[in-house]
């Protein structure tokens, strides 16, 4: 599975990999199992690394010129979506008409309005260099908390691209 910044050039495009993964994850198979499982792991990681990242975010964000939260960013992938279904979370509604490069959909006055676990990857592993500072300055039991979270997060990602991309193509076609 190809993880790529605007992957879907459409709704169509989108929709039709949605269902056909949809249709692969309704299905009772030892795969779909544990993506499952897979899935209930990397939300409990995102509940427990969220607050920091919130928390360090407030202090960066509000001040910054830029907006990092381009619409291009705010777009999911195919492995994001498998998460999305192994979290067994239902879709949102994606705007494919919007600009790629204007503020992202879900970009609201106080930041994101989607919880982390429902935000594309990319939008939880992007830090800029202020937040990379931020991140520098945490006491160092916060400090690897958050790190071995994210670390987590990238395996388990991994782990559920390796299996959807074996188990999908030859269950679905």
């Amino acid at each position: 599975m190809k993880d790529s910044l605007m992957e879907f050039s459409s709704f169509d495009a989108f929709t039709e990999k949605y269902e056909r993964l949809r249709s692969f994850f309704a299905k009772d198979l030892p795969a779909t199992r544990q993506l499952s499982k897979l899935g209930s792991r990397y939300r409990q990681i995102f509940d427990q690394i969220d607050p920091v990242i919130q928390e360090l975010t407030a202090k960066s964000c509000p001040y910054c010129g830029v907006v990092c939260c381009a619409q291009k960013f705010g777009l999911p992938n195919s492995i994001d979506l498998v998460a999305f279904l192994a979290m067994n979370l239902k879709g949102l509604i994606y705007d494919f008409q919007k600009e790629p490069h204007s503020k992202c959909q879900f970009m609201g006055e106080k930041g994101c309005i989607l919880p982390r676990h429902k935000r594309p990857f990319r939008c939880t592993f992007y830090f800029c260099d202020p937040l990379l500072i931020q991140i520098d300055l945490l006491p160092a039991e916060e400090y690897k908390k958050l790190i071995t979270g994210l670390k987590n997060l990238e395996l388990i990602r991994q782990e559920m691209a390796k299996i959807a991309e074996m188990d999908v193509s030859s269950t679905i076609k």
